[in-house]
């Protein structure tokens, strides 16, 4: 909650009234970690962008990001 309220948002994740939140992930590369026909375990590492806009409120430039996400799935 507290990064929710460092870059504009409420504690369920939402703008103040008139803004929007913007935020974008896109996958820059990935490692099959293991792999069945019925599971795979994957590594994906994203770069992203987020920031808030609109007229009338404190708008917070948008800044750059990255992350490494393990997904096991079926």
């Amino acid at each position: 909650m507290a990064f929710n309220r460092k870059i504009g948002l409420d504690d369920e994740g939402r703008p103040s009234a008139g803004a929007t939140f913007v935020s974008r992930t896109m996958p820059a590369g990935t490692v099959v970690r293991a792999y069945r026909p019925e599971e795979a375990t994957v590594d994906v590492w994203c770069s992203g962008l987020f920031g808030l806009m609109g007229k009338g409120v404190q708008e917070i430039p948008l800044k750059t990001s990255w992350f490494t996400k393990y997904l096991r799935g079926q």
